[in-house]
């Protein structure tokens, strides 16, 4: 049985979430926080909406190299 590691740096993904976020309209990327360890991405701060917050999770995951994201995003109605 083989195991298959992706070797993309923290910061290359990080980076191509935050690009993901500033191409969808339905993001508000000012608001949310991105942290990556090696292949896993944890998503921090606050969204308007559950269809924000599960668009920026899908954009976490649509990375290449993600293999675990953690949403720990906020729905705050304002």
């Amino acid at each position: 049985m083989l195991t298959v590691i992706p070797t993309i740096k923290s910061q290359v993904i990080k980076d191509q979430i935050t690009n993901a976020f500033y191409r969808n309209a339905a993001i508000d990327s000012g608001r949310i926080r991105i942290e990556t360890d090696g292949n896993r991405v944890i998503l921090k701060g606050t969204v308007h909406s559950w269809f924000e917050r599960k668009a920026a999770e899908k954009a976490a995951w649509s990375a290449p190299g993600v293999m675990h994201v953690e949403d720990n995003l906020l729905v705050t109605y304002s």
